[in-house]
């Protein structure tokens, strides 16, 4: 089984209280995260949870069965040590006390598999168009040959 020798390169928990103002630069993760997720600690506000793939204006709320949801004002980015968020206040209310938990998902490794695993899939579903064609042909001409 593989393991992670330093963990802190992939994961970091960062305590913050929130100021109110937007472009609170929230920094001492250690890296741009590419998962976040935010939970006020000093009120019962729901967690919100962002990524590098929907950006930073779609926010996720696993206390709910809702799907992905704009919300425009709660990050304003993900940043080389960390992440900037926004004025509102589930993640930066004035004097509150928020968790983020960060995680690194994107490393040149991963990348790579993720390439070579698209371009096998695309390969994969060219050959099997190209079989779903010819079935369609010969299914035609023996139709055709029945008539």
């Amino acid at each position: 089984m593989a393991q992670i020798n330093k963990p802190d390169e992939y994961f970091n928990t960062v305590l913050y209280t929130g100021n109110g103002t937007t472009g609170h630069a929230i920094t001492g993760v250690g890296f741009q995260p590419d998962w976040l997720w935010i939970k006020e600690r000093s009120s019962t506000s729901a967690a919100f949870i962002y990524d590098i793939i929907r950006g930073v204006d779609i926010k996720l709320t696993p206390s709910t069965t809702d799907g992905d949801a704009t919300n425009s004002d709660s990050m304003s980015s993900f940043d080389s040590d960390g992440f900037t968020v926004g004025v509102n206040n589930a993640v930066n209310e004035n004097t509150q006390t928020y968790v983020a938990w960060n995680w690194l998902a994107s490393t040149q490794l991963h990348q790579t598999q993720m390439e070579v695993s698209h371009q096998q899939f695309q390969q994969t579903l060219q050959v099997d168009l190209v079989l779903c064609l010819l079935m369609v042909v010969v299914v035609e001409v023996i139709i055709l040959d029945m008539v």
